[in-house]
């Protein structure tokens, strides 16, 4: 069992007199990072980019800050700063400041940006130009091109729910008053929990966090998510050149935290020159020069995958090199020896994660992701102390439940051959 005493950490947890939640994770001499995690991300998009938008007219001025030039500088000046981002569940607001003293500034900051943002006309113009941007600059950028096919072809609702920027039509059409309505029915007080980590005390904060007045309300209930569509397990998007990308993936609707556990070990499988996959394609055969293993976990579903680079020739071979070792694992399962190494490989990862501020949010955010409005609390350790329980007979059933070879989908981006699509498609049937 991990404890936060083992890291140098107190943890707390609260519920405000507003409603909302707090997670405290003190750290003796760190900085201190305030984090509102409003369950309002792009899942609950009516329209395509909504959530998204909603995000950049939170920090795009308020009333006390006008500008975002008010907003940025008011931190700067005490050497803080603030950022916003927006996944497929939730849209997350960061203030951080190095020092106790500056931390009524912070909340004050926050707040505003909660319940003050002030969603003129003139701004949202502007906004709407700078998110059309974006999404311009996304599809000119080759290296989210295989992840962004991959979701779109596991999420049949991938353009409402996971494609955060939306679309070009969908974002030209949306009106102030699109905004505001999201963010009173989504911008509630149960739906949002504020993540505390650095050298704070909780009376230093509970008052100030609990005065923001957020209306009450459960808001927009987490879609459904729908099965994946049939079809070709190959999409190939065209683009010249010598080389290919090719992302071999899994969708993976996990049912249980103790999976999203299994799934995170096994990502440590594939990760490092030492991986079988490195091993063989690189220091073996000279196929490729490196590997990444995507991993994106939303609430109740995550995308598993393995991603390289090759010689466009050479694509098949690393293909069915790929394949064959997830069919060797899926056939042959784990041993003990094997599952205790990927063991020492996640706590060196999580410790090496957990150095800051920030690392301790994004662990805690991570099981709040994973327990929604209503549930049971997670904290920024559960994954770690379910991987500490996993032994090598179930972490190979979690393998075989989720990471199935028949089930994978190859997104190539490059020039193949119409024989070597064909060979692709034929493997994977």
């Amino acid at each position: 069992m991990y404890n936060f005493s083992n890291f140098g950490v107190e943890y707390q947890t609260a519920t405000l007199k507003n409603k909302s939640k707090i997670h405290l994770l003190k750290r003796k001499g760190a900085p201190i990072q305030i984090q509102a995690c409003i369950q309002a991300g792009s899942r609950y998009n009516t329209t395509p980019g909504l959530a998204h938008f909603l995000e950049h007219m939170l920090v795009a001025g308020t009333s006390s800050y006008p500008t975002k030039l008010a907003l940025a500088t008011a931190l700067e000046k005490v050497g803080g700063h603030f950022e916003a981002v927006t996944d497929a569940d939730l849209v997350r607001l960061t203030v951080s400041v190095s020092q106790i003293k500056h931390v009524p500034l912070m909340l004050t900051i926050l707040d505003e940006m909660l319940t003050a943002s002030l969603y003129k006309e003139e701004v949202f113009k502007n906004e709407q130009a700078v998110v059309l941007r974006e999404q311009k600059d996304r599809f000119r950028n080759a290296s989210v091109m295989p992840m962004d096919t991959l979701l779109e072809r596991v999420y049949p609702d991938f353009e409402l729910r996971f494609q955060g920027l939306g679309t070009i039509k969908s974002v030209s059409e949306l009106h102030v008053h699109d905004i505001v309505e999201f963010a009173a029915t989504n911008i509630t007080a149960e739906r949002t929990s504020y993540v505390v980590s650095g050298d704070i005390e909780m009376n230093d904060i509970y008052s100030s966090l609990s005065e923001i007045k957020l209306p009450e309300g459960l808001g927009t209930p987490i879609p459904d998510l729908l099965a994946p569509a049939n079809g070709e397990k190959v999409v190939c998007k065209n683009h010249d050149g010598e080389n290919s990308d090719i992302l071999i993936g899994f969708r993976c609707d996990t049912e249980k935290p103790e999976d999203l556990a299994g799934l995170l070990l096994i990502q440590q499988m594939f990760m490092g020159r030492g991986s079988r996959l490195i091993q063989e394609l690189r220091y073996k055969r000279g196929l490729v020069y490196s590997g990444g293993v995507p991993f994106w976990d939303f609430t109740k579903t995550s995308v598993f995958g393995f991603r390289t680079s090759c010689a466009t020739e050479k694509l098949t071979e690393v293909f069915d090199i790929t394949l064959n070792i997830f069919k060797e694992i899926y056939l042959n399962g784990f041993s003990e020896s094997e599952c205790e190494n990927l063991k020492i490989k996640i706590d060196s990862y999580y410790r090496f994660n957990l150095q800051t501020s920030k690392g301790w949010i994004d662990a805690e955010v991570s099981a709040l992701r994973h327990n929604p409005v209503g549930s049971e609390a997670g904290n920024a350790l559960n994954m770690l102390t379910y991987a500490e329980q996993i032994d090598a007979k179930t972490l190979t059933e979690i393998f075989r439940k989720y990471l199935d070879p028949r089930n994978a989908y190859c997104i190539i981006f490059g020039s193949p051959t119409k024989s070597t699509l064909e060979h692709l498609n034929q493997a994977l049937l």
